[in-house]
């Protein structure tokens, strides 16, 4: 797995300069990266560089969070600076959005075995706004609607997820719905 992991890396460092005018460039050295155990000051050199060519490019960012999550060294402390020094930088073009797709990442990459509002400090009015602004952005992504509709379960927001509770009826996207916050187990909290 080393070596291999290190060809990978030598391949990478080893394209041509016009290797960097690709998002994908990016994405994979940092997947690399973290593969090698790299500190994390060389992680965060790769991500600022590619998130300032790409700022659009989500990849980049959940690699980041990967690089920065509890399980691999980081803490709860550096994903939530991470998140909200990328929201502040973003802001006056994004909006909320970014600070929702974000945390959303971090609880896709988590899994339902940590918390994003208990183990981390999601704000949950800064996630439902930004969820308003990508559902007013993407009105017919079903899974965009059924994420929202999850997260107002997992904070438990029972008047946000009554009023979208009659939307997901109509437009259910079963894949964004998880083993501990499946629909019918929602229904049942809220």
């Amino acid at each position: 797995f080393s070596g291999r992991m290190e060809m990978a890396a030598t391949s990478l460092s080893e394209a041509p300069a016009s290797a960097g005018a690709t998002p994908l460039w990016y994405q994979l050295s940092l997947e690399l990266g973290i593969a090698q155990s790299k500190d994390l000051d060389g992680l965060r050199g790769i991500f600022d560089a590619g998130a300032a060519r790409f700022p659009d490019y989500l990849p980049i960012y959940r690699q980041m969070l990967r690089a920065l999550m509890p399980r691999w060294g980081g803490s709860y402390d550096k994903v939530d600076r991470f998140i909200n020094a990328e929201y502040a930088k973003s802001a006056p073009r994004t909006g909320f959005e970014l600070y929702a797709r974000l945390y959303w990442i971090f609880a896709v990459l988590s899994g339902d075995d940590e918390n994003i509002f208990t183990d981390g400090s999601a704000d949950w009015g800064s996630m439902k706004s930004g969820f308003q602004e990508l559902i007013a952005r993407y009105p017919q992504s079903d899974y965009l609607l059924n994420v929202f509709a999850n997260f107002t379960c997992r904070v438990g927001d029972k008047t946000e997820y009554a009023a979208l509770r009659p939307l997901v009826a109509a437009r259910l996207s079963a894949s964004a719905w998880s083993g501990e916050f499946k629909l019918a187990d929602c229904d049942g909290r809220m």
